[in-house]
């Protein structure tokens, strides 16, 4: 079975209102992260100590918030780093 890269709603909003080559590098780095190749990804354990893991993955000046569901990749939020983890805290 193969990873599958899926996005939230707000996600997917978040995505469209990018600028398009920011959003390009974006999916091209969730595309290497499902692919296995090397991405460097950062666990977040204060934001969801009870809930599931929430891993954070780099891509320029923004982030994409993700957990993993079975083979799944599960993407919550994409936003600047200046407003991430304000984002999270309201969710």
């Amino acid at each position: 079975m193969t990873r599958r890269v899926i996005l939230t709603g707000n996600a997917e909003k978040e995505l469209k209102a990018l600028d398009r080559p920011v959003a390009r590098r974006i999916i091209e780095k969730l595309k290497s992260l499902v692919a296995g190749e090397a991405v460097a990804v950062t666990r977040l354990r204060s934001f969801a100590p009870e809930g599931p893991a929430v891993y954070r993955l780099r891509v320029g000046d923004y982030r994409v918030l993700f957990r993993l569901e079975g083979d799944d990749l599960v993407v919550d939020v994409i936003a600047h780093r200046a407003e991430v983890y304000k984002l999270l805290r309201r969710r």
